[in-house]
């Protein structure tokens, strides 16, 4: 997908099973922040939502406002949000490859069924 955009502004495909595959009573939305460094040289930032009231959306696209150094890594993070509103916000992420998919799915535990589609 990325060699089809203009150099620059990536694609990324971000992937969530979390309220599709109904994984947790207790989570009430998913945001997933994304970082980037412009071509000017500064952050770039994006964000994403993931919700129990769009269990159907598993799958998104990222897309950059501005463009970014694809030679450097980029990074992101996952913030829970539960019914209750309580956040609980993961640890930054950082990835070297632009290509791929990424899957924020919680992981599930280890006595559980295997890996999702």
């Amino acid at each position: 997908l990325n060699a089809q955009m203009p150099p620059g502004y990536p694609m990324l495909l971000v992937y969530c099973y979390d309220f599709r595959d109904a994984l947790n009573d207790s989570l009430h939305a998913k945001l997933v922040q994304f970082q980037a460094v412009g071509v000017a040289g500064r952050p770039v930032s994006v964000a994403l939502m993931f919700s129990r009231a769009q269990a159907e959306l598993y799958a998104r696209t990222v897309r950059f406002p501005y463009a970014v150094q694809l030679a450097r890594p980029y990074r992101y993070r996952v913030t829970e949000v539960t019914h209750a509103g309580a956040e609980r916000a993961g640890p930054w992420v950082e990835r070297d490859s632009w290509s791929g998919m990424l899957d924020v799915t919680t992981p599930a535990p280890a006595d559980s069924a295997g890996p999702h589609p």
